[in-house]
């Protein structure tokens, strides 16, 4: 026999319902968070389905596993994640930070200062920026 029992739930109808769940609401995060990102926005908030009909697993199990993939894939291109969950409705609350280097901030305001016209730099005033 050369089967086992991984192979069989690899290809278990539940473990590709439940993969294709995920894809799904992780598009949803992705469009949510490039639309908020143009409109110059660090946080999206998504409602995320509560039910699921996953072939020989009950929703309580469902959602388990498919609320805990969310966070981790989140979490792993670096965004921070809070859940919000009442008896209705679970939503995520997905942030992230824009950070600058400070080193390339520096290196800007030398390039900035080394391109000020001379006749208005009075004293040390490269300093200021």
């Amino acid at each position: 026999m050369n089967i086992t029992a991984d192979l069989v739930q690899q290809s278990c109808t539940g473990t590709q319902l439940i993969e294709l769940e995920i894809k799904t609401i992780l598009k949803t995060f992705q469009s949510e968070i490039v639309e908020a990102g143009k409109n110059g926005y660090t946080s999206v908030v998504v409602a995320v389905p509560t039910n699921f009909s996953i072939v020989n697993m009950n929703n309580k199990t469902a959602q388990t596993i498919v609320y805990h993939r969310l966070i981790e894939e989140c979490e792993e291109r670096g965004f921070n994640v809070k859940i919000s969950m009442d008896q209705s409705a679970v939503t995520y609350c997905i942030r992230w930070d824009i950070k600058r280097n400070s080193g390339d901030l520096k290196e800007m305001r030398n390039i900035i200062a080394s391109h000020i016209a001379k006749s208005t730099l009075s004293g040390n005033d490269s300093e200021k920026l």
